[in-house]
């Protein structure tokens, strides 16, 4: 009777982290944006990472469990909380203020990292995953560019915060963990590459018109994938069949853009209007008379796309604003808005005044907690990228990680709820799962 009741709830256990990261997969933002007891979801989230970094601390201190961590990994990565107090105290920031833990949010989330390790040492919920993440990457596409359905949005308008619809990280962390977990059952499928060739003719003119810097990731996770496995590639495409999948993956790479941008042999006229008018937006941000798309004018880098330079013109500031008041080595902390971001009558944060983030996470680890922090957060890849290589003999960890900290590179993934919290899930998963 014992043994079942624990398998009943280790049963039960397992389902509900599959079917929480599925939901959190499907409605990212607008998920986490539920609210739950006056509180919304992405704010218990990070409230729990936070209290599971207490849990992780007790249970490596009495040895009750085994993480598969080195002890320099496990001193690394302890002192991100560390630091967190350190800053806080040294800028004497307010230990009570919600937004202190708000603005710290991508410290906390880092323990979910031990979460995956924990649940994929336990559970195998790779098998499931296929079953949930297909359908939701094809319902991310179809609900984007051809509309979602009214019921869905008035669901998480009455139930939560807001609405809003995919951003290309998250799309971007779909596609990889979708394929990397594909890829582990049925890349010696003769047909698993035509798979991928096809879909991902699909996928990429979307998030080239919905994030270039999302675009450039998959494609690096393409070519980091066809390189690892070429030979099985061309095994399985032998030239008639190359040509074949070649000619379609055109077909739909074509389609897909039409599709996309509202035109072409086959008209969809319910196409969503942000993807249009992103695509129009985008077109109107090109400097003109810029000498070249990147150039230096009185010590300061620019360049010829608006949103980059946008992006560039706040990252320079946040370092000479640090160097001219002294605030290097351990940033600017945690109870207030970067101060960068108010400059200029503060049209930095947007049309509705609420966009706080610098859109570059190594940027905003760099301004809150200085050289001091973004020391250890470089030091806890480093830890990790080779006990991953000593016990796999190998860097595939890479394939994950690149491709999503170059989309982080340009956008506030990491500072909001649930893409920090899938990303350090996988992470985990990946860490202790050679692929």
């Amino acid at each position: 009777m014992k043994i079942k009741k624990s398998n009943l709830l280790n049963r039960t256990f397992s389902n509900s982290i599959l079917i929480f990261i599925s939901l959190t997969f499907l409605f990212g933002r607008s998920f986490m944006g539920l609210y739950i007891f006056e509180f919304r979801l992405g704010e218990l989230m990070v409230g729990f990472a936070l209290i599971f970094w207490l849990f992780c601390f007790v249970v490596v201190i009495f040895n009750k469990y085994n993480f598969s961590l080195p002890n320099n990994f496990l001193i690394t990565i302890f002192l991100l909380p560390l630091s967190f107090i350190s800053v806080l105290l040294i800028r004497q920031n307010n230990l009570f203020s919600t937004y202190t833990f708000k603005s710290s949010s991508y410290i906390w989330t880092v323990s979910i990292f031990f979460f995956g390790i924990y649940i994929y040492k336990n559970f195998d919920l790779d098998k499931a995953f296929i079953y949930t993440l297909n359908p939701i990457l094809i319902l991310a596409y179809l609900f984007q560019v051809f509309g979602i359905p009214n019921f869905i949005s008035e669901f998480f308008l009455t139930m939560g915060d807001k609405f809003e619809p995919h951003k290309g990280s998250d799309l971007t962390l779909l596609f990889i963990v979708t394929f990397m977990i594909n890829g582990k059952y049925f890349r010696s499928n003769k047909n698993y590459y035509v798979y991928l060739s096809l879909f991902s003719s699909l996928y990429l003119p979307f998030l080239y018109f919905k994030s270039r810097a999302s675009f450039i990731a998959v494609l690096l996770f393409l070519i980091f994938e066809i390189f690892k496995n070429r030979k099985l590639i061309f095994k399985q495409l032998w030239f008639v069949k190359g040509i074949i999948v070649l000619v379609f993956s055109v077909l739909i790479l074509l389609q897909s853009v039409f599709w996309v941008r509202e035109s072409g042999i086959i008209k969809i006229y319910e196409a969503r209007e942000n993807v249009v008018s992103l695509v129009k937006y985008r077109t109107q941000t090109t400097i003109e008379d810029a000498p070249s798309l990147f150039w230096i004018s009185d010590n300061r880098l620019y360049s010829s796309d608006g949103n980059l330079n946008w992006r560039m013109d706040i990252w320079q500031d946040i370092i000479l604003d640090l160097n001219n008041n002294d605030k290097v080595f351990f940033g600017y902390g945690y109870d207030g808005i970067i101060p960068v971001m108010e400059w200029y009558n503060g049209y930095r944060l947007g049309l509705d005044g609420l966009n706080e983030h610098v859109h570059n996470n190594w940027f905003n680890i760099f301004a809150r907690g200085g050289i001091f922090q973004l020391f250890i957060f470089i030091t806890f890849y480093y830890f990790l990228i080779k006990k991953y290589q000593n016990l796999n003999k190998s860097l595939n960890i890479l394939l994950f990680i690149i491709p999503l900290l170059f989309v982080s590179f340009f956008d506030a993934s990491m500072e909001n709820a649930h893409f920090p919290l899938l990303y350090y899930f996988f992470l985990g998963r990946n860490y202790i799962l050679d692929q």
